[in-house]
Order: C-alpha cells, then structure tokens, then sequence
C-alpha cells in the first residue's frame, strides 16, 4: 500500500487528491510503484507438479490383477487394496475349500469356480473405470 509522502501512513491507492489522515494534497509520491511481493518468495527446489493417474491403467489392472487389489495400491487407496487382497484369499480359498472338503466338486474345479465368479466381478468394475469420467485417486485428483 503506498504511504502519504506528508505523514507516513498508509493509504489506499485511490486517495490520490488528498490525504484522509492530515489533509495533504497530493499525498502519493508520483514515482510510487507497486511492489512485486513474488519477487521476495524463493521458489521451492526439489517441487514438481502431480501427474494424475490414468483410468486405462486402473481398468487393465483391475481386469488382470484385480484379486491382488493392485488398481486400488496404484490408485493410492492402500486400506482398500489391503482388504480386496484378503476377501479375495476368503472368498476363493474359502470357497474353494468348501466345496472341495464336502465333495461337491471333488477337483481344483472347486477353487476355480469362485475365481472364475470372481473374475467376471472385476471385469464389470473394468468397464466401470473405463467409461465413469470423475473417478478420483488418493490424492483427491481427476483421473486422466
């Protein structure tokens, strides 16, 4: 803010036909300029911008790897990938030995009908990453 050249105080830059404090006309000194305040802010080394995440990497990964919860440790969800990685340990292990040990399915059949169930359940959240256009990753940025 400039100052008035009479009484030092600080005026808005629009008295410039007198001085709301003493009176003086013309209080701004006419070789007053704004000053750069970015010029005193030193520019943080080491900073690079974020790239956001792609939605095609999330949906091959999901389709491909999505019993690892891989697609959410990329998108940066850490608690859901975890707990995708154990329920699909639950659900095809657990499945798989139910059926095995009551002699439903006497076979490795028994393991790979809940994997194959399984399977088509992360291919439709393939199609989901694919076409929703405002998913979001950890960080709260729009997918690319």
């Amino acid at each position: 803010m400039p100052r008035c050249k009479n009484c030092q105080s600080e005026i808005t830059k629009f008295d410039t036909d007198i001085c709301p404090v003493c009176g003086e006309p013309h209080p701004i000194d006419p070789n007053y300029e704004t000053i750069d305040v970015t010029s005193y802010i030193k520019p943080q080394e080491g900073y690079d911008l974020y790239h956001s995440k792609s939605r095609k990497t999330a949906a091959l990964l999901c389709l491909f790897l999505g019993y690892f919860g891989v697609h959410d440790f990329y998108l940066g969800f850490q608690k859901r990938g975890l707990i995708e990685l154990f329920s699909s340990l639950v659900l095809i292990g657990g499945v798989g030995s139910l059926f095995f040990f009551l002699n439903l399915i006497p076979n490795a059949f028994a393991y790979l009908i809940p994997f194959f169930a399984l399977w088509l359940c992360y291919i439709a959240l393939s199609f989901f990453y694919f076409k929703k256009d405002n998913l979001k990753d950890g960080h709260g940025e729009f997918l690319r």
